[in-house]
């Protein structure tokens, strides 16, 4: 037989005979599929197997070469072998097909894509029908992750189950991956997760931490299972732990738990729950308590107690969070906030780390786009329901003050005179036209509620507030006019004079009627001084030039008066109880310099040609605004003139920035007292943004001891604070901030961040000094994990 092989290669190779070779080989038992031969490049074929419900599929082959033996039930391939169904698809440099049972051998560079998962391996065998089979060698890599799962020996079994002999697990790329975890044998749910026995946690194949039974997440996904780890050492606090779980309840809700351990005070338990059922409605409740074994009986123990309150409760916890929702009608929107704490000492003593204050206000603004209050203030829940128009809305709510201070050993709750709203309603007239020909404009508000403290005053206070404008403008300037009326009534249930913020009695029926008149007017004197730019030509893409700078002058003048009656016996809610009266005019004059660049840019075209574009845009380069007002009402002044003079001319401010190219800015304001010439206060700040390197921003402010009739400083005030984010070195980079009061017996903070950013990890190195605590913390990310 093999002569007749010889012979049908010679005649191949001389274009002969090939009909008669094609002839002979069948009746030597075998069949050749078009063999390739000198002037072929390569050979193809379909392969037609059945499914369990009968169904036809058919598999697309293409090799460099192709056999068919054993009367075709075993089909091999040679060379650049691609099998391909829709987007399954194995590879490999020979694979060997039978027929009968649709089992196909692979080896040599093995690439697979099976359903989605990505494997490689040295050889592997599969059922093309149920896909099951065997890898050596083998890596299974989930992409969305970029985590690989590889072992010596790897059986696949039903459905994106994998059973790994010597099993590694990373998401570094490399033979010697910067850390990984090892398992004597593991079975890899793809989608679901990894439970790895014997078990060593590695960095660059060093054997670290040892575990006999170990559970990853495999999915591809948002993943169920522990996070990162932050731990630590806090001279408040002792040494920290603390370890969230991660729990991925479907695919709009999770649950994070974590357990923060601190050798101080023991454990605190939290959990943090996140809804987002839609683009108009998201979840973040928080909730963290815990049984501090730190009590505090006296000023003398705790360090965040003052005022002369302490906090002696052991049971301490902080509950907060925010709710936003649009209704089925899509014009009604919902909007709730929640803060309730334990005691007067929880935020400021509990700032830091996951389950700290600053943490939670973040992620609230970062979603919700509202603030918390600071940490040292009352806390504040409500609920508030709003419609919008287009020319008006309406609102109905409730609001929660609490304060810490009463209760856990300090004040009597019966004795809260902290004041809640429930409920309030209102409504808003939108500033707009009254007359289409005509630029009379109106605007209005109305609002009322119901006012209720344990102690003091309560009662309804109704506000109606409607305003007029008349806005005027012409080629010399703009005047607007505008003119309100407020009108303030109260219905008392109960009557109490500690409920005026003054030692006066409430009276039974008050009101308030307040006027308000303003006007603004301004003009605006400029000129464009067009550059020479004949020697500056644009000829690579980046170049740029300024080719006019504009000057602007804007002197603005405004009034305005408030009269309200007399305020006494009025109750007091807030601050909008008692509004001051105000008879002021301010005049003011601004410089300002524009300037306008032009800037060369590439593009590809779709034809893949290079083109050259000018773009233009415009920078405020340099201000200067001197500001003062004149108070009418000081002026007529005549009482208290033994202690203060008059002093109508107010402060004069003078405001300059400088912006150079959007990298650098600077910004001053500085106040000097009229009648003596010296410096009141000023603040400066300067911001650096380099984006290859980095930001930098430092702001000053100082503020001299001064006692009058509008000011009482007993002692100067100078702050400082440094803050910054650079790329260093390598893959390390800085995050720090630095604030110092010098003069004033306030506190130094200040905080650095050393981050190690790795393709597949990032170690973050945390110092911290918050007055007379200090931390020290680490945190390790693992990618995928």
């Amino acid at each position: 037989m093999p002569h007749i092989f010889r012979a049908c290669y010679q005649a191949a190779l001389r274009r002969a005979a090939l009909a008669l070779c094609l002839y002979l080989l069948p009746a030597f038992g075998l069949a050749v599929l078009p063999l390739a031969l000198p002037g072929q490049v390569s050979a193809a074929s379909n392969l037609t197997m059945s499914d369990e419900d009968d169904r036809d599929r058919i598999w697309t082959l293409n090799a460099e070469s192709m056999v068919s033996l054993a009367g075709g039930d075993i089909m091999e391939a040679h060379g650049n072998v691609d099998l391909r169904m829709g987007d399954d698809y194995l590879k490999a440099d020979f694979a060997r097909y039978y027929t009968k049972t649709n089992w196909i051998y692979l080896s040599g560079n093995v690439e697979m894509n099976m359903g989605g998962d990505s494997l490689t391996a040295a050889s592997a065998e599969f059922n093309l029908n149920s896909r099951t089979g065997w890898l050596t060698d083998g890596v299974i890599f989930i992409s969305s992750s970029h985590t690989y799962f590889a072992g010596d020996y790897i059986i696949k079994h039903w459905g994106d189950i994998y059973t790994f002999r010597n099993a590694k697990v990373t998401a570094c790329d490399g033979d010697a991956p910067a850390w990984s975890f090892t398992a004597d044998s593991a079975v890899v749910e793809l989608d679901g997760y990894a439970q790895l026995w014997g078990t060593s946690f590695q960095v660059v194949d060093t054997p670290i931490v040892y575990s006999p039974y170990l559970v990853l997440p495999a999915k591809k996904d948002r993943q169920t299972g522990f996070l990162m780890p932050e731990y630590g050492h806090s001279s408040e606090h002792g040494y920290f732990y603390n370890q969230p779980f991660f729990w991925a309840i479907d695919s709009s809700r999770d649950l994070t738990l974590n357990e923060y351990y601190m050798s101080r005070h023991g454990f605190m338990h939290g959990a943090t729950y996140r809804s987002r059922g839609s683009e108009d409605e998201k979840l973040w409740l928080r909730f963290d308590w815990m049984d501090d074994r730190q009590r505090v009986t006296d000023l003398s123990d705790g360090e965040y107690s003052s005022d002369a309150y302490v906090r002696k409760n052991s049971q301490r916890w902080w509950l907060r969070g925010m709710y936003d929702w649009r209704l089925p009608d899509p014009n009604w929107r919902l909007r709730a906030d929640l803060d309730f704490v334990s005691d007067q000492d929880y935020l400021r003593e509990f700032t830091q780390g996951f389950s700290g204050f600053e943490a939670t206000r973040t992620n609230l603004f970062e979603q919700f786009a509202r603030d918390l209050q600071e940490n040292d203030r009352n806390r504040q829940s409500g609920l508030l329901l709003f419609r919008d128009w287009q020319r008006g809305s309406v609102y109905m709510g409730a609001a929660y003050e609490q304060n810490p201070k009463y209760g856990n050993g300090n004040q009597l709750r019966s004795l809260d005179t902290t004041v809640q709203t429930l409920p309030q309603f209102g409504a808003f007239l939108h500033k707009g036209r009254i007359f289409e020909n005509f630029p009379l404009e109106a605007q209005a508000s109305a609002d009322g509620a119901y006012k209720y403290r344990r102690e003091g005053t309560k009662g309804m206070r109704f506000d109606v507030f409607p305003r007029l404008s008349l806005p005027m403008h012409s080629d010399y300037g703009s005047v607007i006019v505008s003119a309100g009326l407020s009108s303030t009534w109260y219905e008392n249930t109960e009557q109490n004079h500690s409920g005026t913020g003054a030692n006066e009695r409430v009276k039974e029926n008050a009101n308030r009627l307040m006027s308000d008149v303003d006007v603004q007017a301004s003009t605006d004197f400029s000129r464009v001084y067009d550059l020479d730019v004949s020697g500056s030509e644009l000829s690579e893409a980046g170049d740029s030039r300024w080719v006019a700078v504009r000057h602007n002058i804007t002197p603005r003048l405004s009034y305005r008066n408030v009269s309200a009656e007399d305020q006494r016996g009025n109750p007091y809610y807030d601050e909008t109880d008692r509004a001051s009266n105000l008879n002021q005019l301010v005049y003011s004059i601004e410089n300002s310099f524009t300037r306008k660049q032009e800037k060369l840019l590439a593009r590809t075209t779709p034809e893949g040609e290079e083109e050259f574009f000018t773009t233009v845009d415009y920078l405020k380069v340099f201000s200067l605004r001197l500001e003062q007002a004149y108070d009418i009402r000081e002026s007529r002044r005549d009482y208290n003139l033994d202690d203060h003079d008059r002093r109508p001319f107010r402060d004069i401010m003078a405001e300059a920035t400088f912006n150079y190219d959007r990298y650098l800015s600077f910004t001053t304001r500085t106040y000097w007292i009229t009648e003596s010439g010296s410096l009141d206060r000023h603040d400066h700040g300067v911001s650096l943004n380099i984006p290859e390197w980095g930001r930098l921003s430092t702001a000053m402010s100082f503020r001299g001891a001064r006692r009058d009739y509008f000011v009482q400083r007993n002692k100067p005030i100078s702050l400082v604070r440094f803050n910054g984010e650079f790329e260093l070195f390598g893959p390390f980079s800085a995050t720090f901030f630095y604030d110092w009061n010098i003069k004033g017996p306030g506190k130094e903070d200040k905080g650095l961040l050393i981050t190690y950013n790795h393709e597949c990890f990032k170690l973050i190195g945390d110092f911290s000094k918050d007055g007379d605590d200090v931390r020290v913390g680490l945190m390790v990310q693992l990618s995928g994990f």
